[in-house]
């Protein structure tokens, strides 16, 4: 995080506005619970959104945006990482999100449905994502999330493929 969002983040971010999502914010900077680390008091997060149901509150999202050859999986680090900064920012792990454009290793997937984390693949390539939705699908999908929301879990455009 070094100020400016990555593209990709930009790009996930603005599929959320699009869709309707409300308050979405790159980079939201949330203050740490209580002391100290790494000489800084808050915790950057690449997005972060506002729910409306049941009652208000605010969900947060790691991009991982994977192009090695090496490596072009979420692994288990990227995953715990992203919990460990909630964990220190007093912030339930339901209430975080990894999105990456591959896909994820199988540790990393077992690691999130055991903590109760939602992973999502959101790939990119020339073209996608760039479809302005109609006011009226805009407005179908506001409430789809706000139904969601009373479920316990916003509802997300199509382009996010529910991995855990």
């Amino acid at each position: 995080m070094s100020g400016k969002p990555h593209w990709y983040a930009q790009y996930v971010a603005q599929i959320l506005k699009e869709e309707g999502f409300v308050d979405v914010r790159l980079e939201e900077k949330v203050a740490k619970a209580g002391f100290r680390m790494k000489g800084r008091w808050f915790t950057p997060l690449d997005i972060g959104y506002l729910v409306l149901a049941p009652y208000p509150h605010r969900e947060y999202i790691e991009c991982k945006y994977k192009e090695s050859k090496k490596a072009p999986l979420a692994t288990h680090a990227d995953v715990a990482k992203f919990m460990e900064d909630l964990r220190l920012s007093g912030i339930p792990q339901k209430r975080g999100i990894v999105v990456t454009n591959n896909g994820y290793l199988k540790g990393a997937i077992d690691y999130a449905r055991l903590e109760g984390m939602a992973l999502y693949v959101v790939p990119h390539g020339p073209g996608m994502g760039r479809r302005r939705a109609s006011l009226l699908d805009r407005m179908y999908f506001k409430a789809q999330h706000i139904v969601e929301g009373f479920r316990g879990r916003a509802a997300f455009p199509p382009q996010f493929d529910r991995i855990a």
